[in-house]
């Protein structure tokens, strides 16, 4: 069957998984949802911390996943974490994936701790994998093992992560002046002046950098916004604890911008438990459908679409590629998608914010592209 009939295939049952999903998840907590979707994955990887530790019985467990495929090449994934729900739609768009390309794919999680990743790919080495796939804890702790993955000869890629070594392809998202944007259009909105709080995920995490980077970028020019950082990880119980105590210490603060949308829930659940919605001005970022909602609804100002699903099949899409013995671009970029209003998409053009090529859609299409798999598709 050709790639192009089994994308269209897989679009409409991916679709009717989807609906089919939201219906289950809405009949339990939401940790409980997140723990059960990363468990349904391809593959049949435990996501406990005592994976992470290097073992022979675990290595030779995922081996036998790797003999059941077949002549399929396996592809290993060291994520960052299974649980919150943008890694949760980013696997499913990666087994997607792995059924159009062929490919087998292990799930890991690291649960955010770098001595867990890199026992992680110390495993993936041992067991020979043909490529491996990792979402960076820690940009530059993991070059060594990276390093040694490739004289292995495996081919390693990083996902949404820069990795200064070349032992390392990397696709990236266009963090830093994407965020830059976001920090101008907030700045502007606040009328330049007052207290704001960035909250972001780890130092030394690209990703987490990159966006705290741009909004700096961004509140450098101006003066009279006092911003205070806040790191947060990607833990929502401790983001919301830290917006809590926020709103406690300066209950007229007036913008809080979040490194992820995953996070962001917890920053609009405090703010309307200090019932400061509509006082207090929320961006965010990832694009995720309840974020695309909330801009819809006026809750959040914007958020920026890399698309979990579009993240975690365009990743395996590359994944498969070097898999297979392909040559790949040494950095690659997925283009990205501001999510606002009409009004505030008025707003960025009477302010001349941005960068030459900037998409700007509305929610509605934001959560259209969400699902579309359709532009990754190889005609």
């Amino acid at each position: 069957m050709k790639k192009k009939e089994l994308m269209k295939k897989g679009l409409a049952l991916l679709a009717a998984f989807t609906l089919v999903f939201g219906t289950l998840a809405g009949c339990g907590s939401k940790d409980e949802g997140s723990s059960d979707d990363s468990a349904a994955t391809s593959t049949d990887a435990e996501t406990d911390k005592e994976d992470a530790a290097p073992a022979e019985d675990d290595a030779a467990g995922d081996a036998k996943d790797t003999e059941a495929s077949g002549d399929k090449p396996t592809i290993g994934i060291a994520m960052l974490d299974m649980t919150q729900e943008f890694f949760v739609n980013m696997i499913e768009g990666g087994d997607y994936a792995a059924e159009i390309y062929g490919v087998n794919l292990i799930w890991k999680s690291a649960d955010s701790s770098l001595d867990n990743q890199i026992a992680i790919i110390e495993n993936f080495i041992q067991q020979k994998v043909d490529c491996i796939l990792l979402d960076p804890y820690d940009n530059v702790g993991l070059i060594p093992v990276c390093e040694e993955a490739k004289a292995a000869g495996i081919p390693v890629c990083s996902m949404g992560n820069f990795i200064d070594s070349d032992a390392v392809i990397s696709n990236l998202y266009n963090d830093r002046e994407d965020t830059k944007v976001i920090g101008e259009l907030v700045g502007n909105l606040i009328d330049k002046s007052g207290d704001v709080a960035m909250l972001y995920g780890a130092t030394g995490n690209f990703v987490s950098d990159e966006r705290q980077g741009g909004w700096e970028e961004a509140m450098a020019e101006f003066p009279d916004i006092k911003c205070t950082y806040y790191e947060v990880g990607w833990d929502t119980a401790a983001t919301l604890k830290t917006v809590q105590d926020i709103l406690a210490a300066n209950p007229d603060i007036k913008a809080i911008h979040s490194f992820s949308d995953g996070n962001t829930t917890a920053v609009a659940q405090a703010v309307d438990q200090a019932g400061l919605t509509g006082k207090v001005l929320i961006s965010s970022y990832d694009g995720n459908k309840d974020a695309s909602e909330a801009v819809k609804d006026g809750k959040y100002v914007c958020t920026l679409l890399t698309g979990a699903k579009r993240v975690g099949y365009w990743n395996v899409q590359i994944g498969s590629k070097l898999a297979k013995g392909e040559t790949v671009e040494q950095k690659n970029y997925l283009e990205s998608y501001f999510i606002m209003n009409d009004d505030m998409k008025a707003k960025v053009e009477e302010l001349g914010i941005g960068y030459e090529g900037m998409n700007i859609v509305n929610p509605d299409k934001g959560i259209e592209l969400f699902d579309d798999l359709s532009a990754f598709e190889e005609k």
